[in-house]
């Protein structure tokens, strides 16, 4: 689905089939409408998903290191904080 200006009509581009947005029904207007927020929304759902699952992979990392430091390591961290 797409959107383009030409000449002041706004054509769209269903199921792979060209049509004037203004000669659609208010019903499908409303519909396309709903589909183009819907895709940005995956879209930055994906994103932010993206960053989660990086953030998350940085907490593994952090917790993995913490957990098999040795008693010597935690000492020493200890004392020099």
């Amino acid at each position: 689905m797409s959107k383009s200006t030409e000449t002041n009509k706004e054509t769209v581009f269903i199921n792979n089939a060209e049509y004037d947005y203004d000669d659609l029904s208010e019903k499908a207007k409303v519909s396309y409408q709903h589909l183009i927020s819907l895709r940005t929304q995956l879209a930055e759902v994906g994103m932010k998903r993206d960053q989660l699952l990086a953030a998350q992979s940085v907490f593994e990392s952090v917790l993995t290191e913490e957990i098999t430091a040795s008693p010597e390591d935690e000492t020493a961290n200890t004392n020099s904080g």
